[in-house]
């Protein structure tokens, strides 16, 4: 039981990644642009706001529940994921295609920052006088020491989800038909 939540945690993150990365594949095809918007429906800051949501309680849940320690590439994936909820709830809230600016920009940097802690904890790169002896960038939560299944590559899943919707809500509203073609 005490491995349920942090396992459900990850297994929402890896759903998101993998429709983070669909969704931006899709963005690339008329098809792939009228499905999404079919199925999402013009509710991406909806969902955004969902995603970022949901991994700021995880990280939360982790750290002030669970005693997980965040490293110092944690706090600023935190930087990134915490602004988001209010960016994106306040955004849904209103219906401001507008938000979509700061929310990429911020996800955006977040895939950055994810990905090097990623480079960091599988060792590609050094983690030198970055992190804190004493709190080590390449630490694991119990249960989840041999796999891929860390914080970072969750956070890296859920930013990429993000970034996925606002590619789509911000296709333009012709660009999911094709244009007629004059004989």
């Amino acid at each position: 039981m005490d491995d349920l939540i942090p396992t459900l945690i990850l297994v929402g993150a890896y759903l998101a990644g993998a429709s983070g990365v669909i969704l931006i594949a899709c963005r690339f095809f008329p098809a792939g642009r009228a499905f999404v918007r079919q199925m999402v429906g013009g509710q991406e800051l909806w969902f955004a706001f969902a995603a970022a949501l949901l991994m700021s309680l995880a990280s939360l849940y982790l750290s002030e529940i669970r005693h997980f320690n965040p490293c110092r590439f944690c706090w600023f994936q935190r930087i990134c994921a915490y602004p988001l909820t209010i960016v994106l709830g306040w955004a849904a809230w209103r219906r401001d295609r507008q938000a979509w600016a700061p929310a990429l920009t911020l996800a955006g940097i977040g895939v950055a920052l994810s990905t090097w802690h990623i480079a960091l904890d599988i060792g590609w790169i050094s983690e030198g006088d970055s992190c804190d002896p004493l709190n080590p960038c390449t630490t694991r939560w119990n249960g989840f020491e041999n796999s891929w299944s860390t914080i970072q590559v969750g956070a890296l899943c859920c930013f990429l989800f993000i970034i996925g919707l606002g590619l789509h809500a911000l296709a333009s509203p012709d660009s999911t038909t094709q244009p007629p073609v004059e004989a």
